[in-house]
């Protein structure tokens, strides 16, 4: 038991990259991995805009992958972040936040405010970064990168398994857990006791503040903005139930059980 726990000491950036190819390579490898950067349908598909989506993948991939080379460089060091680590953090979080905007798959109060805490996640160890310059909060930014990819795995993992009785519901449920696996292994400070418990308190924070402002949004504010600058400012952010932008566009048409079976089959294909 010993030799094992000193073999995983040892070794931990090679057993590290490893577990990142073996989690990363399935899916860049998949033939639909390459159609979101060859074609703009499947953003559409998914009702995101389709530059700020493949900038978001590749700037992913780039903070991941520079991040595990440099740890096998630097080893048995821990690498410390740059100015270039902390401006792809921020850069990403930023985009990540603005893709929020349009997430309407799955229960938009838990899919939505989970995707908005993982922007969270990476932005605020991105600004300790910053800061500190600390391996820590370096490891911390990084890390909740793989949160996306937990989410991927788990609708695939889901849907294999056939427990989920539509595709909504399970989307709802990767999301969710998927950000907080990637809280999870980032280990955030102070032993890691932190980061879950921040990411509750975090989501359960944004569905209030989602839910009250969408409460005082009116039709008129959502085509003037201007006419109140607070809730101007929320709807720029996108702090407003995304139902709420659905029903100021137009009336909302519930999902067919066809509808979440199709929708359920092209999630998992891509």
């Amino acid at each position: 038991m010993d030799s094992i726990a000193n073999f995983v000491v040892t070794h931990k950036p090679q057993l590290d990259f490893a577990w990142h190819l073996f989690i990363y390579l399935p899916l860049i490898l998949r033939p639909s991995f390459f159609k979101y950067f060859t074609s703009s349908k499947p953003a559409k598909y998914a009702q995101l805009p389709h530059i700020p989506l493949v900038v978001h993948m590749i700037l992913g991939l780039a903070i991941v992958g520079r991040y595990q080379v440099r740890a096998l460089v630097s080893s048995p060091s821990a690498p410390k972040p740059e100015s270039l680590d902390i401006a792809l953090g921020v850069m990403n979080a930023v985009i990540s936040w603005r893709l929020c905007k349009y997430e309407s798959k799955g229960n938009p109060r838990i899919v939505r405010t989970g995707f908005q805490v993982m922007a969270l996640m990476v932005l605020f160890p991105a600004y300790m970064c910053y800061m500190t310059a600390s391996p820590v909060w370096y490891h911390s930014m990084v890390k909740m990168h793989n949160a996306f990819i937990y989410v991927r795995w788990l609708i695939m993992g889901g849907s294999m398994a056939g427990i989920w009785s539509g595709f909504h519901e399970l989307y709802t449920i990767s999301v969710f857990f998927g950000g907080i696996l990637g809280v999870w292994e980032g280990r955030y400070p102070w032993d890691g006791v932190l980061g879950v418990p921040l990411a509750l308190v975090l989501h359960v924070a944004l569905v209030v503040v989602e839910r009250y402002n969408s409460s005082l949004i009116t039709p008129e504010t959502y085509k003037s903005p201007s006419s109140n600058p607070f809730l101007g400012l929320m709807l720029l952010l996108g702090l407003v139930d995304v139902q709420t932008y659905k029903d100021l566009k137009c009336p909302a048409v519930p999902a067919s059980p066809t509808d979440e079976k199709e929708e359920l089959v092209a999630e998992t294909k891509e």
